[in-house]
C-alpha cells in the first residue's frame, strides 16, 4: 500500500523510582499555630532558620529515617502560596517573594538541591 507509519516517539523518562523511603501514615492536623514574621525567603537563601530555628542546610543532612518522622519542613523547603491545611505555622510564598525568589540564583540552586534530596529520600532520581 505505500504508508508508511511513523515509529512512536520514546518517551523521556523525569523520574524514576529506584527504593528509599517516602511519607507514610495518617496525616494529623497540627494544633500548633505559630506567629508570622518568618524569613522565608532568608531560609530559602541559606541565611535564616525556619520557625523551629533549623537552617536549610541542616535540614537538607538529615538521614531518610529523621525525614520520614518530622513533618513540617516540608513546606519550609518547597513553600506555596495556599495556607497549609495539616501545619498551621508554615509559611506563605506571597506572588511579591516569588518574584524575588526567581531572581535570586542563590535561592534558585538550594531549592535544586532541595529537590534532588528530597527525591533522594522519596527513592526517585533524575533521569536524562
Amino acid at each position: 500500500d505505500g504508508d508508511m507509519v511513523a515509529a512512536p516517539t520514546p518517551q523521556r523518562t523525569f523520574l524514576r523510582r529506584f527504593g528509599g523511603r517516602g511519607a507514610t501514615g495518617v496525616n494529623v492536623k497540627s494544633e500548633q499555630v505559630k506567629g508570622a514574621g518568618t524569613d522565608l525567603l532568608g531560609f530559602l537563601r541559606g541565611t535564616g532558620t525556619d520557625l523551629n530555628s533549623r537552617s536549610l542546610e541542616e535540614i537538607l543532612a538529615w538521614d531518610d529515617d529523621r525525614m520520614e518522622k518530622v513533618h513540617d519542613y516540608i513546606q519550609w523547603i518547597f513553600p506555596t502560596n495556599e495556607a497549609s491545611r495539616h501545619n498551621l505555622g508554615a509559611p506563605l510564598l506571597s506572588p511579591q517573594m516569588q518574584r524575588k525568589a526567581r531572581g535570586d540564583a542563590q535561592i534558585l540552586d538550594l531549592l535544586r538541591q532541595s529537590f534532588l534530596r528530597f527525591c533522594g529520600f522519596l527513592g526517585l532520581e533524575l533521569a536524562g
